[in-house]
This record gives C-alpha cells, structure tokens and sequence, in this order.
C-alpha cells in the first residue's frame, strides 16, 4: 500500500521530472560553466589547507587528474585518504587499499567517516568490475561490515540512514525505502544529498521489479547530477538502461552519450569502462531505431508522393470536368439564346400573321359582299371586268411581303450587312429601299426562319422552284471560302 501511495505522488510529475532533466542534459554546459567558475574563485584565495580540501571537493567527481593534483596537497592523512580515491575511481583498487588498510589503525577521529567511506567505494568497486566469483562473494562479505563503521562514524544523521539503507536494501529493499521516503520528502528539490539518497531508493524499486519508481528516482538523481555539474554519472547509465528496456531508444541514447562525454572530460575511467559496456546494446538498438525510422520515412513519403499524384490527377480531372460543364453551359446558354430568338420569331410572326389573316379575311368579305351585289344587280359585264383583273391579289400580295419584310428587319435589323460580310464585295446586294427586301433576300430571309425546302420557299414568293434554285446557287457562288457553308452562317446569323 505504501508503495502504490509514494506510486501515485510521484507519476504525477513523472513528464515534467524527464522534461526538466533533458533540458539539463542538452544545456549541461551552463552547469559545468558555472562549477568552472566557483573551481576559478577558489583558487584566487591564498593557498592553505581548507581552500586545498575545497578545491579537492571541487574537483572531485568533476576532473580525476585535477582532483588527484589538489588531493595531494591538503592535509596529509586527508591527502592520501583523497588520493586513495581518485584511485579507485581509475580502476586502481589494489593500490587504493595498499594506502588506505595500514591507515586503520591511527587515522585520525575526525577523518574516520571519510575514511571509511573512500575504503567502502573502493571495496563496491572492486566487487563491481572483479571476474572472480570467490573475490566478489569475499568482498560482499565485508562491505556491510564497513558501512557500520561509517554509521559508527557519522555525523550526518542523513548520511547514516542512506548507509543503513544500502546494507539491507538487496534483502529487504522495502524496508529501506520505508527509510529514505521521510527523509526524501522532507528534503528540498535538487537538494545535493538527494543525489545519494534517489540512487538508493531507485536501486530498491529496481530490486523490487517496480520500473516505474526506479525510472522516476533514478532520473531525480541524474537531475541533481546535472545541476551541480557532476561529470561522473551513475544514476543517468542506469536510468539510460531502463529507458532500453522501455524501448525509448532516443532518451537512453541520449543519457549515454552524455554519459560517455562527460566521462571521458573527467578522464573517469571506471566510468567510461561501464559506459563501454553498455554502449554496443544502445548503439545497436539506436541503429535500429533509426533504420525504423528511416523505413518510416520512405513509407510516409511514398504515401506523399501517391498522395500527391492523386490529388493532381483529381485536380486534372476536375479541370477538365470544370471546362466541360463550361463548354455544356456555354451550348446551354446559346442553346437558351436560339430558343429565345426562335420564341422571339415565333411570338413576332404568329402576332403577325393572326393580324394579316385577319386583313386578308376582312378584305375577301368586302370583296365578296361586291361581287354578290353586282350579281344580284345582274350586271354580268361589270363581274367579268373585275374577275379579269388580279390588282387584289397583287396588292394583298405586295402588302403582305411588306409587312414580312419589316417584321423580318425588326428582329434581324443587321441581316443584310452581316449577309454581304459572308459575300465576295462584287457579289454583295444592294438595298433600294429601306425596310424592303428583294426577293433573294427573302430567300435567305427564309432559310433564316428555318424554312429550306425550296418547294415551301417558291409557294412562299409565289415564284417557281427552279427560280428559288438558281437564286441559292447564284448566291452561294458569291461566297467567301467555302460555298456549301454559306447557308448554315446565314441560319445561324443572331
């Protein structure tokens, strides 16, 4: 229960703890500027002992060399407790104990828990990177045993609980954390010993199977790191791992670079040997990331390029469709402009036509009424005379034909002019009148209103067929270009 509470507590923040740490990652030189300059302003001081011991503190965990150089120079059982060290941490774990076993017996009380400390690291060390079962079993024998004596040691209350923590978190990690969790959450945020205190509590849950836990204190620890410019990481290796684990191959490629880098400037050997072992499965698992990646890339950018030539094959196609609803609406809309014309027509020559058949049914009752009143008179000679004359008909005639000439003309006001443009200049017609057609002119007047037959044309004009033939054929010789096309511009003449 207790577990799934701190559980609960702490996902909450998980996002931003790794948002936070990977800032302090990429942005690492900040940190590392800024212990530089703390290293500068203490070695403006005048030389003594303590500023040696700051110095050393300084440097330690920052640059090996540097911090071996500063060990040497402080006080003298301190200096080879220092040096002993800086050893260990290259690997030099023999000759770290040769210095520091004969000291057991006279170092001085208030550099026993240093002592002890430094004589502890370099015994986990050992076991950490020995080949020999026998020496690792030896060694994990006597570092519980050693750790009391930091205990014994301390002054730190802090400090004595994370060592009691360490002795009994690989039997009983849940007792250990039971240990560090109050002294955590009571503790400020990237407060120096958290460092110490969220390794150890990360390495319970760790041992305890709980990867969410040991994810979020591992990256607390790495942060704390990050932010006092630590160069010899732990916690970001083994955060760097779990994140391989959890297939998020580019944070643990990240942690590793880092880890490797900031090694390497504090020439940490140790550390760049455990980095070395951890690197081939980052980098294999990188390369596969990005070789995935890169299969994705491909796959998304010929998902694009088809995309791509579909949307401008659609984009055609709807071009072309575009352009023939066009052209549909265009015939569509000359098609409405001829059946409005033809309405025009229609509506102009039936008005015309009801008035004339009414003129001529009037004119044919008067003449009727005459007839009939000469034949009641019996005034034979007189009903001859006006049945030998056809001045009625001529005159119905004559007005009739006016009367379509200027129907024709009001609808068709540019007929003549638009006809000659379609004629060679010699062969254009010329009006005498105006307002009157002549009579190859009511030909194509005709042929205008749709009427083509040259039987209807000639009953029309009341003149022979073979007139109206040799009228179109004249006609149609006087053509621009080709003649056989004459007839349909003229039809087609608005």
């Amino acid at each position: 229960m207790n577990t799934l509470i701190i559980f609960l507590m702490t996902m909450i923040p998980m996002d931003s703890l790794i948002m936070q740490l990977d800032d302090a990652v990429i942005h690492r030189q900040v940190y590392i500027d800024q212990r530089l300059a703390k290293i500068d302003s203490l070695k403006a001081l005048p030389r003594t002992l303590d500023i040696a011991e700051q110095i050393y503190e300084a440097y330690d965990g920052f640059d090996t060399d540097s911090a071996m150089y500063y060990a040497q120079r402080c006080a003298p059982q301190r200096a080879k407790i220092h040096y002993a060290k800086c050893l260990a941490t290259n690997g030099m774990f023999e000759a770290a104990k040769q210095i520091l076993m004969p000291m057991e017996s006279h170092v001085l009380p208030e550099n026993k828990h240093l002592y002890y400390k430094n004589l502890c690291l370099a015994y986990v060390w050992e076991r950490d990177f020995s080949t020999i079962d026998s020496t690792r079993h030896q060694i994990r024998a006597l570092i519980p045993i050693i750790r009391d004596s930091i205990i014994a040691t301390s002054t730190d209350s802090i400090w004595a609980i994370q060592e009691q923590a360490s002795i009994i978190r690989r039997q009983h990690p849940e007792q250990a954390i039971a240990l560090l969790s109050p002294i955590i959450d009571t503790l400020p945020q990237h407060d120096n010993m958290l460092r110490y205190l969220c390794h150890t509590m990360a390495s319970c849950y760790a041992i305890m199977g709980d990867e969410d836990m040991a994810i979020y204190y591992f990256a607390q620890s790495a942060l704390c790191d990050e932010l006092v410019g630590a160069m010899e990481h732990s916690s970001l290796r083994e955060l760097a791992r779990l994140m391989i684990k959890r297939g998020d191959i580019q944070h643990a490629y990240l942690y590793m670079s880092c880890c490797l880098a900031d090694a390497e400037f504090c020439n940490a050997r140790l550390r760049i040997v455990e980095i070395a072992d951890d690197m081939p499965m980052i980098l294999d698992s990188y390369n596969q990331y990005v070789q995935s990646r890169h299969r994705q890339s491909i796959i998304w950018n010929c998902s694009l390029t088809l995309l791509l030539i579909v949307s401008i094959t659609l984009l055609l196609w709807l071009n072309h469709t575009k352009k023939r609803l066009h052209n549909v609406l265009k015939q569509l809309q000359q098609a409405n402009n001829e059946l409005s014309i033809s309405n025009r027509i229609r509506s102009a020559y039936v008005t015309q036509y009801m008035d004339e058949c009414s003129q001529i049914i009037e004119r044919m009752a008067t003449f009727h009424q005459n007839l009939r009143r000469l034949s009641v008179k019996d005034d034979t000679n007189e009903l001859f005379s006006i049945l030998k004359k056809d001045d009625f008909i001529k005159d119905n005639l004559a007005e009739f034909y006016q009367h379509f000439d200027e129907t024709f003309l009001g609808l068709f006001p540019h007929f003549v002019d638009k006809v000659n443009e379609l004629l060679i200049p010699d062969g254009r017609f010329q009006v005498d009148k105006k307002g009157q057609l002549s009579t190859p002119l009511r030909i194509y007047a005709l042929i205008r209103l749709g009427i083509t037959n040259s039987e209807d044309i000639a009953k029309f004009l009341r003149v022979s067929t073979q007139t109206v033939f040799n009228y179109r054929t004249t006609i149609r010789n006087r053509a621009i270009g080709d003649r056989n096309e004459l007839e349909t511009k003229i039809a087609a003449i608005v």
